[in-house]
């Protein structure tokens, strides 16, 4: 599967030759290219770095050298996982996915500050491509800070904590927009090759609560007793979550109520006081901490 061979195309890239923001062709000599006696294909590929945008050909091997994995180890990721016609810098790719998933622009608003910045018209299937490649990069990405943590022996906790003498600071908190509909389907077929990364952060609901602690302490929030709301056709009303004040993921676990339960918060700490770094020497951050005391 490509995805699985795209970290490996990543560092002979890198490995070679660091990404240069400046850069406005794609490196060459590079690694990782297996020398091959088949017949050559040829595809003209549009590359966007910071500076500019260019048209540069490639020889290819669809058996021996794909070229998605030529284009990633001259530092461009490739738009489409067959023979991509648009390549994107590392660097710039790195760009657009901070303005979509940190500064929460709109794919539209990213491709319209990219014309802006070019004074050109992009590519017209751009904002489509980004739209699909976007999960495979972070995907990608992802699976690159797993190695180099498992290579350089780094444990599996916020580096931070580490060093911070006393007690360490936890912020939980829900969020409906991450619901899931019944009828949302797995496609067939895709593996996420970081699957036992985020299956050991997830946890089940395990931990009881009093039937009337929501009644009590502050009254001034209500996240706890949401009413209202349809739960036809959702199998999750959305994630809760809790992570160290670096913004380390500690926990998870599914929503399946219309409010913020007990069990979520207490479920994810009960996970936190587990782990020998944290314990019970912690400063829990929660918007509705007032109501842990009574839980």
């Amino acid at each position: 599967m490509l995805l699985e061979k795209l970290p490996k195309a990543y560092f002979e890239g890198i490995g070679f030759q660091e990404p240069r923001l400046e850069a406005m062709e794609p490196i060459t000599n590079v690694i990782g290219d297996e020398p091959c006696s088949c017949k050559k294909k040829s595809k003209t590929v549009t590359c966007i770095f910071m500076c500019a945008i260019k048209e540069f050909e490639f020889e290819y091997c669809k058996s021996h050298s794909p070229l998605p994995l030529r284009l990633l180890r001259r530092h461009l990721f490739p738009l489409t996982p067959t023979v991509p016609g648009i390549a994107i810098h590392l660097d710039v790719m790195r760009s657009i996915h901070n303005l979509r998933f940190l500064c929460h622009l709109s794919m539209h608003s990213v491709v319209t500050y990219f014309e802006a910045h070019f004074h050109q018209k992009v590519p017209a299937s751009l904002k489509a491509r980004l739209s699909e490649a976007l999960p495979f990069y972070e995907r990608m990405m992802l699976n690159v800070e797993k190695i180099l943590r498992c290579e350089c022996q780094v444990d599996d906790v916020c580096p931070g904590c580490v060093f911070l003498q006393g007690r360490k600071g936890i912020a939980a908190d829900g969020n409906f927009q991450l619901r899931r509909f019944k009828r949302a389907q797995d496609p067939p077929g895709v593996v996420f090759e970081g699957a036992d990364v985020v299956d050991s952060l997830w946890t089940d609901t395990t931990v009881p609560h009093s039937a009337n602690s929501s009644k009590s302490g502050c009254g001034s929030w209500n996240a706890l007793e949401k009413q209202g709301g349809r739960l036809t056709g959702v199998d999750e009303t959305g994630v809760f979550g809790i992570t160290c004040d670096h913004g380390f993921p500690f926990a998870f676990l599914d929503m399946k109520t219309r409010g913020e339960k007990f069990e979520y918060v207490l479920s994810t700490l009960a996970k936190v006081v587990q782990h020998p770094l944290y314990d019970e020497r912690i400063r829990i951050m929660y918007d509705v901490g007032c109501k842990i005391g009574p839980a």
